[in-house]
């Protein structure tokens, strides 16, 4: 068999047009994200929250924009969004140390540590 073989395979073809069209999306939305990212570090909060909305109807399981958008909602010391987006995050991506170290940036900043002395 040669190496475009699955050609003869209309099913699939199908799965990799649509594999295709996924990464290219995915690939749209991270440029999309970075870009709001750009954004926020140059201090255009609001439109770089239009930027991540965008990123969101493409694609909500991006990391980034969860990350970025807990970390604008630290800025503005709004603990509801924060724990809202860590929650996202910790449901997307939670094997990652750095959902974990966010998670602690959370407690931190709204003082709520988890504390081994309570448990005793």
């Amino acid at each position: 068999m040669g190496k475009f073989s699955f050609l003869n395979d209309p099913e699939q073809v199908k799965r990799e047009n649509k594999r295709y069209e996924q990464q290219k999306l995915k690939r749209e939305a991270n440029s999309l994200a970075m870009e709001a990212v750009r954004l926020s570090q140059s201090n255009h909060i609001d439109q770089a929250r239009e930027k991540f909305s965008e990123v969101l109807k493409i694609d909500m399981n991006n990391i980034i924009t969860y990350r970025h958008l807990l970390l604008m909602s630290m800025d503005e010391t709004n603990s509801h969004d924060s724990w809202g987006y860590w929650n996202k995050l910790a449901e997307k991506d939670p094997k990652n140390v750095e959902t974990w170290l966010l998670k602690g940036l959370v407690e931190k900043k709204y003082n709520k540590l988890d504390s081994a002395v309570e448990n005793i």
